[in-house]
């Protein structure tokens, strides 16, 4: 409904000739209005057996017209204020109309002239002209978030701009219709410059602390090489590494030697296996010894199949473990993270960029480059299919929910390493099952008893996430000793039913276990690598 006088009255012509001088910014918005009379009032889907949607911008007319009504009507001209009976109130409504849950036609807040309409209107538009479903927008979701079904899933309101006029709060949503298949729901939020502005800061100061550790990380990687004791382990070291790096650059190596296949047969000499292994592994491994360790020439041909050598290393999982590479990539930006010590916002803003609630493939790549992890797009898009289970239906194509993304890699940190004592304390690392039941229940309870609803089943971090800021009583983003054992204080009845001590000396050993990396205070990716639920149960 942006016609001549909304646009004047909002704001959209002074604009145009502020940002482009009076003379082109008034021709830009003649131009522009001429483009809004010619948009048309609404249009039909066909998204498949029983899925015809009607969409438009505001609602139904207020006396029952079909879709046939609707098409006869001459929207090539200002919005009718006051409408007239007839084809006026028809454009009007399409334009102005909102959903009411009583029957009938409703008056509308919005003043005297808008009729709302109910669901006996919906669905007698629906039969009369053959079609399955209204979708809309123009109003902000009562639910604060950027979509919202009416009428028995009849009508559904898709609001693009999220917190509308800098006030509102809401999340936007985009919808992706599909032929046959049920509508996708994407929601957004869209920060203000200034929030745009921080963001950006935030990541690149997220970005650049990643980077520092993974670069210790590795000297630390190679430092534990270099003592490696004895030609035997070095040798088991190798080979493990050669097979890890087969899994990761498969696609390249097959490439590579394609293309020298004269012959076409799907066989290369061994030199020209070594060649390909050097090329993407390095000159300085002993390629001789590892091509005989590894028995990749055929005793018949002495030539190197190489299409059955590639299909020799492939991912495979084991028993609570993440797989293969992927499980390596995934403990590794867990790790990366784990030292970075970086505040709750600052952690979500490493992994989440765009601040969508969700990490795609860009975002992956960009966290794996940031820990010293080059990956393909092939790669990348191979990490993210393993991820495909825990997808909800709000997550856009190629992506994953941010708190699922940090499950993921929790999980496959936590699974690779065994808890260990702190100093004389046994006890706490045998009982962390058992604490983190009971933490990750009082939160559950608290979000239940507020009214909180998930459209999704919550993941750990997230829960973990509510508990940590409200441990954070001064709200620096890390949880001192005293902040842990009051938080921890507030479970003690609920740590005694369980079965567990909850005593202050045993409050305080559950306090120091915590801290990770033993430097006095605690940060929500230490809260995660000690107290995630590491076996299916437990989750």
């Amino acid at each position: 409904h942006e016609d001549s006088f909304l646009s004047s009255v909002y704001g959209f012509r002074a604009e145009c000739l502020e940002k482009y001088g009076k003379e082109a910014g008034l021709r830009i918005y003649e131009l522009a209005l001429d483009l809004f009379n010619s948009l048309s009032i609404g249009c039909t889907l066909d998204a498949g057996p029983g899925r015809k949607i009607f969409v438009v911008h505001g609602g139904l007319p207020r006396h029952g017209e079909d879709l046939a009504a609707i098409s006869k009507v001459n929207f090539r001209r200002p919005v009718p204020a006051p409408p007239r009976p007839g084809e006026d109130e028809i454009f009007f409504d399409c334009l102005w109309a909102d959903p009411q849950e009583e029957p009938g036609i409703g008056q509308n807040i919005r003043g005297p002239q808008v009729a709302s309409f109910g669901p006996d209107i919906t669905e007698e538009f629906l039969k009369r002209s053959n079609i399955d479903l209204v979708v809309r927008s123009h109003a902000v979701p009562s639910t604060g978030r950027g979509a919202e079904w009416h009428h028995d899933q009849r009508v559904l309101t898709v609001f693009t701009a999220s917190n509308y006029g800098g006030r509102s709060g809401n999340l936007g949503a985009v919808a992706f219709v599909r032929f046959g298949q049920d509508i996708e729901i994407c929601e957004h939020w869209a920060g203000s410059l200034e929030e745009l502005r921080q963001l950006e800061e935030r990541v690149a100061s997220a970005s650049t602390s990643l980077r520092g550790q993974a670069v210790r990380l590795a000297e630390k990687r190679r430092q534990r090489q270099f003592r490696s004791e004895g030609l035997a382990s070095m040798q088991v070291y190798t080979l493990e590494h050669v097979k890890e790096g087969i899994v990761m650059h498969k696609v390249e190596l097959f490439e590579f030697w394609v293309s020298r296949d004269s012959s076409a047969d799907f066989h290369v000499s061994p030199e020209v296996w070594r060649e390909g292994m050097s090329l993407h592994f390095g000159e300085e491994l002993p390629w001789q010894w590892i091509q005989d360790q590894l028995e990749v020439v055929d005793s018949d041909t002495g030539r190197v199949p190489y299409t059955r050598f590639l299909q020799r290393f492939r991912v495979a999982q084991g028993k609570g473990d993440a797989p293969g590479w992927q499980g390596v990539v995934l403990r590794q930006v867990f790790e990366s993270l784990l030292r970075a010590d970086l505040a709750p916002l600052d952690t979500l803003a490493a992994l989440d960029r765009n601040s969508d609630g969700s990490v795609g493939a860009q975002e992956l790549s960009a966290i794996c480059a940031d820990c010293g992890i080059e990956l393909s797009q092939v790669q990348c898009r191979a990490l993210l299919r393993t991820f495909q289970r825990h997808r909800g239906p709000e997550d856009g194509p190629g992506s994953i929910r941010l708190y699922d993304f940090l499950d993921s890699i929790t999980l496959a940190f936590s699974a690779s390493r065994r808890h260990a004592a702190v100093g004389d304390v046994e006890w706490v690392p045998r009982a962390m099952g058992r604490i983190a039941r009971v933490l990750l229940a009082s939160v559950a309870v608290e979000r239940s008893s507020s009214g909180e609803e998930s459209v999704a089943p919550t993941a750990v971090a997230e829960l973990l996430s509510t508990w940590f800021r409200s441990a954070d009583s001064d709200g620096n983003g890390f949880l001192s000793a005293t902040e842990l054992e009051t938080a921890l204080l507030e479970l003690a009845p609920a740590l005694g039913r369980a079965g567990l001590p909850s005593d202050s000396k045993s409050l305080k050993e559950i306090a120091h276990y915590m801290d990770f990396d033993g430097n006095g205070r605690v940060n929500y990716v230490e809260l995660l690598a000690t107290v995630f639920p590491c076996e299916a149960d437990e989750r």
